[in-house]
């Protein structure tokens, strides 16, 4: 994990020095790749095992007592886990580079001090900020693209060191081909299947439909209104939870979104689909 954090690290500033410097950046071919990594859509990220020269042309030499400037939202112990790395990456690296970190409160701060920084002429070197900021950010071309420097063979990532990252996480920076950053830190919400206890119930697998997640949620609460224990009669089923994180996948199962040509839209037989669904499973004792 430390070597993992080093490497990005220094992977990421190498970028900020090109934007800090303002400098072109040269696209650097892709190195013919002997393994790669799919991605659920089918896009592949090349993993090269060829040890080419580097591309980048940064004489190490050059980096000793520059300093890079990031900004950040992280808070409480995401705060002291980053301070805490960067001070023993500045006590540590090969290249004498020294990292100074800002941190500006939340993310709506940070983004407002980063758009004015801009706007006045100096920015920070480095932003960990969420993607949609980066966007934001990239439409006045602000950004670089960090994709020559992830494949490069001397200051890159090697094929495990991509690997430690679902590819899903990695194409949630990815845009038109340009990496506009690299996994900092994610959020994930999950749905816990009990196997084992499907099994007991009959159920060889989860359940790929809406019918199917049905049939298994109420048997998995009827199992419980069965037994002499009334106690235990609002077990089983599916845990309702109204977290937007949670009831948004469930809009997006049934066909439903948020949003449309115009603007945010919620009104569709799609979310009322899903939300009637939820409704019934609680009515019918299934959630």
């Amino acid at each position: 994990m430390n070597l993992r954090f080093f490497r990005l690290l220094s992977l990421t500033l190498a970028a900020a020095l090109v934007f800090s410097a303002c400098g072109p950046l040269t696209a650097v071919p892709d190195p013919t790749p002997t393994s790669h990594l799919v991605a659920a859509t089918g896009t592949a990220i090349a993993v090269p095992t060829a040890t080419p020269a580097s591309s980048i042309n940064v004489d190490p030499a050059s980096l000793k007592d520059i300093r890079i400037q990031v900004w950040h939202a992280f808070s409480g112990a995401s705060a002291q886990a980053f301070t805490s790395k960067l001070a023993r990456f500045n006590s540590t690296n090969e290249w004498g580079l020294t990292v100074d970190e800002t941190p500006q409160g939340d993310y709506p701060s940070l983004f407002e001090a980063v758009t004015a920084a801009l706007t006045a002429g100096a920015p920070p070197d480095l932003v960990a900020a969420p993607p949609e900021q980066a966007l934001a950010w990239d439409a006045s071309g602000a950004v670089v693209d960090l994709a020559p420097y992830i494949r490069d063979p001397k200051f890159g990532l090697t094929g495990d060191e991509v690997a430690d990252f679902p590819p899903i996480i990695w194409q949630q920076d990815e845009v038109d081909g340009r990496r506009l950053g690299v996994p900092a830190e994610r959020s994930a919400r999950f749905l816990f299947y009990n196997l084992t206890w499907a099994r007991e119930l009959g159920f060889e697998h989860p359940p790929v439909t809406a019918d199917e997640f049905r049939g298994q949620a109420c048997s998995a609460n009827f199992s419980f209104r069965t037994d002499a224990d009334q106690t235990n009669d609002g077990y089983g089923g599916w845990i309702v939870d109204a977290d937007w994180m949670t009831v948004y996948p469930w809009l997006l199962a049934f066909g439903g979104s948020v949003i449309n040509e115009t603007g945010y839209r919620f009104q569709t037989d799609q979310n009322l689909a899903a939300l009637e669904f939820l409704k019934t499973l609680k009515d019918d004792a299934c959630a």
